[in-house]
């Protein structure tokens, strides 16, 4: 019998959201989409189309996995 009711299950979410995934028994594994990152970009290319330059084509960021508790051992 498992000591913990989470033993061999692993749970990962998907935003990196602290508050929650820190807050939470266990600590939630997540991965981290750079929403900040993101938003900056945005807001610097939308200033820019506001300024007449135009934009295309297709930006990506790299995520990454913030390893906590909800998969370790699982």
């Amino acid at each position: 019998m498992a000591s913990q009711p989470w033993a061999g299950v692993a749970v990962v979410s998907h935003d990196n959201w602290e508050v929650l995934a820190t807050e939470c028994t266990p600590q939630l594994s997540s991965v981290d989409m750079q929403y900040r990152k993101l938003g900056h970009m945005a807001s610097q290319a939308l200033l820019r189309m506001m300024n007449g330059e135009k934009e295309t084509g297709v930006v990506t960021l790299p995520c990454s996995l913030v390893v906590r508790e909800s998969t370790l051992g699982a």
